[in-house]
């Protein structure tokens, strides 16, 4: 995501990317990439852990949310990210396929391709911010919501 980005920002040298993580476990790699971009450097603001209380108030700031991961069960951050108009830039995984109704909302890419979350990440500049984001939120309030969950189940228990 972050080789990825720092290729995006030579186009779009306004972006800023956020990294709201709780692991450490990449970080010194991450950090390392960063000293060898030095010119790229305010690109990536690692901000590291948040509370939760305190999430909404990112995802209402940012237009895109952006998971880099292999494997997911289910992506909370990216069904939360949603709710507020964040249009998911996530991997091509079946849960991500899921959330983002295979195609209805947001954008996949390859697990671990550089260059297609590049590609997608330019594509960005074009996009129609604001009909993307009715995208997310109508996909979470059809899909995603415990309203929208409980009458999925309620129509499988009584099906």
């Amino acid at each position: 995501v972050v080789k990825s980005f720092l290729s995006f920002h030579k186009y779009a040298p306004a972006a800023k990317l956020y990294m709201i993580f709780h692991s450490t476990r990449l970080l010194e790699s991450i950090k390392a990439l960063l000293r060898s971009e030095e010119q790229y450097n305010d690109a990536v603001v690692l901000v590291g852990k948040i509370s939760h209380e305190n999430m909404q108030e990112w995802y209402n700031s940012a237009d895109f949310l952006v998971s880099g991961s292999h494997k997911e069960s289910y992506g909370v951050a990216v069904c939360e990210a949603m709710s507020c108009g964040c249009i998911p830039l996530v991997t091509d995984i079946s849960s991500f396929r899921l959330m983002t109704g295979d195609g209805a909302c947001g954008f996949r890419y390859k697990p671990g391709d550089e260059n297609a979350l590049f590609e997608l990440l330019l594509n960005t500049k074009n996009m129609d911010i604001e009909e993307e984001s009715r995208k997310a939120i109508s996909q979470f309030n059809n899909k995603l919501s415990f309203k929208a969950v409980a009458e999925n189940i309620h129509h499988i228990i009584s099906g």
